[in-house]
């Protein structure tokens, strides 16, 4: 399970055996956010966990800032 990059207490992955739509995990001490990597842009799957809106919105930034990184990873990894 390739991790992607790290922020603050939060590690940034995907899981190689989950689903073929592109996505990434930020799994902390707080939940676990899963964010797609569409087309169109990043957008919030599901959220587990006890994660406030002003963590969840840091989460997504570090996502959006790293958005080209996370999808060269993954076509890297799956080539796709």
């Amino acid at each position: 399970m390739p991790v992607l990059f790290f922020y603050k207490n939060y590690t940034f992955r995907f899981w190689s055996a989950e689903e073929s739509r592109p996505h990434v995990h930020a799994i902390g001490p707080n939940g676990e956010v899963k964010f797609w990597l569409d087309p169109d842009g990043v957008h919030i799957a599901e959220i587990s966990g006890k994660i406030n809106s002003s963590e969840l919105n840091q989460l997504f930034r570090e996502v959006k800032n790293h958005e080209k990184e996370c999808r060269k990873k993954w076509r890297e990894y799956f080539g796709d």
